[in-house]
């Protein structure tokens, strides 16, 4: 027997057309798997509902051709995803494309060509590589949507593990998984307390440092306050210092100079005495050079006590100014040693804040990773409660979603089974003689192109 890859009835082993829908059979047809006549189905595969599949009686009279007993119509089915997030792109085969729920329409499957001429297996082809790849995309967001109703179901497991969880059930069935459940709240419950500790660690440390650091700035805000007092006592002594050296040194320079004209005048006199009135000398002439020495000699006596006041104040100011100048060199070397222990306690202080801010993140880590075990187990509470259902109202809408949840994957993985039978129904020989033909004909042409450019171009 041979059966139709189309309807998947039954046929005389050399039969060439279907005696059931009408369809020619491939000559190298395998044998399918038997596959009930199908209804054409009206599916809504929304998560929050279950399969409704109304149910169409399919025209087996009529040669419309048809694939497991549906017929090749566009396959009208309504594909809901989750409510998404972010504006859905949809594939072309998708209608209301607009829409965040498209419905799905399909090609049909072409019907293999009734004679084996050249043009009638190219003329197969376009539409047989259209319908096949809109099946494959149709299978990929199907494959998506059964991914995210998965991660759904997976939801309310979670959500049917932690009813049982907050209603203590203590059945030897969840024994086992609950106390993991407690081992695993306990060690979320010390991570975040170490976390909290963590915390306010953190938090006290910078306390402690914004109070050391306003000591130490005000410390060495009170060293350069000190230090700009002595600078500037030190200028004030500098400049009267200055004032009394100039002071000095003009005095020095007066003394010198009366007591040179005293020595002047006392060797112009004995000169004098020695040489004869007609020559300018005589008694007179030196006894007038010696009141001049003598008159120098009292410009300089009255002189030297001012120049000593003068160089006195100058050595009285030296020491104040010496001792300012150790206090200022003191006072700067005290700063920059506050200054370098102020950089010391904010390494220290960042430091601590890494270690503790180490902490905790470990922490966290050690608190994420027990919730997440946390939910795993609560999967596992909420699949054996399922399977072990207790009656309950806190329990009863959960089981109605999973058993709607599970519904819906149901039907869609069957959907996507069937788009995968479907594209393997085809006349192989059919699509391979027309893609010999359009090979061949792609090599002619390029052959006629080149001769003509090799032609023209003599």
């Amino acid at each position: 027997m041979r059966y139709c890859p189309f309807c998947a009835e039954e046929n005389q082993q050399d039969a060439r057309e279907c005696a059931h829908c009408g369809k020619r059979i491939p000559a190298a047809a395998r044998k399918p798997t038997p596959v009930e006549v199908a209804p054409t189905l009206q599916i809504d595969l929304t998560p929050s509902g279950p399969l409704r599949p109304e149910v169409k009686a399919p025209n087996m009279a009529a040669p419309t051709g048809t694939l497991l007993g549906i017929p090749s119509q566009p396959l009208p089915m309504s594909v809901r995803p989750p409510t998404p997030t972010a504006p859905t792109r949809h594939p072309p085969e998708f209608e209301n494309a607009s829409s965040d729920f498209p419905s799905l329409k399909l090609p049909p499957m072409p019907m293999p060509p009734e004679s084996g001429s050249l043009w009638r297996a190219v003329s197969y082809l376009p539409p047989l590589l259209r319908a096949w790849w809109v099946r494959v995309r149709a299978a990929r967001t199907l494959s998506a949507l059964v991914v995210a109703d998965q991660r759904t179901l997976d939801g309310v497991l979670r959500d049917l593990g932690r009813a049982a969880r907050e209603a203590q059930l203590d059945e030897p069935v969840f024994s086992e998984e609950m106390g993991r459940v407690h081992a695993e709240e306990n060690r979320r419950d010390n991570a975040l307390e170490s976390a909290r500790f963590a915390s306010e660690e953190i938090a006290r440390e910078a306390e402690r440092f914004r109070a050391e650091r306003r000591v130490r700035e005000a410390q060495s805000a009170g060293k350069q306050g000190e230090i700009a007092q002595n600078e500037d006592l030190l200028r004030q002594h500098g400049e009267e210092r200055r004032a009394h050296a100039t002071q000095l040194g003009e005095l020095e320079s007066q003394l010198r100079a009366a007591e040179r004209r005293a020595t002047q005048g006392d060797a112009k006199a004995l000169k004098l005495e020695v040489t004869s009135e007609d020559k300018g000398g005589g008694i007179q002439a030196a006894a007038a050079a010696r009141l001049e020495a003598e008159a120098a000699r009292k410009e300089a006596s009255s002189i030297a006590p001012l120049r000593d006041q003068a160089r006195a104040k100058v050595m009285e100011l030296d020491g104040p100014i010496g001792e300012l100048e150790r206090n200022i060199a003191r006072l700067k070397q005290e700063l920059q040693t506050q200054i370098r222990e102020l950089k010391e306690a904010e390494h220290a202080h960042e430091l601590a804040n890494k270690q503790f801010e180490t902490d905790q993140r470990a922490a966290d880590e050690e608190r994420a990773s027990a919730e997440r075990e946390m939910s795993q187990r609560f999967i596992t509470v909420g699949t054996l409660l399922n399977l072990n259902r207790i009656e309950g109202d806190r329990f009863r809408p959960l089981y109605l979603r999973i058993d709607q949840l599970k519904g819906g994957l149901t039907g869609r993985e069957a959907l996507i089974q069937r788009l995968a039978q479907e594209r393997e129904a085809f006349d192989r020989p059919a699509m391979q003689k027309g893609l010999l033909t359009v090979g061949a004909a792609i090599v002619l042409i390029t052959l006629i192109v080149v001769i003509l450019s090799v032609v023209l171009s003599r």
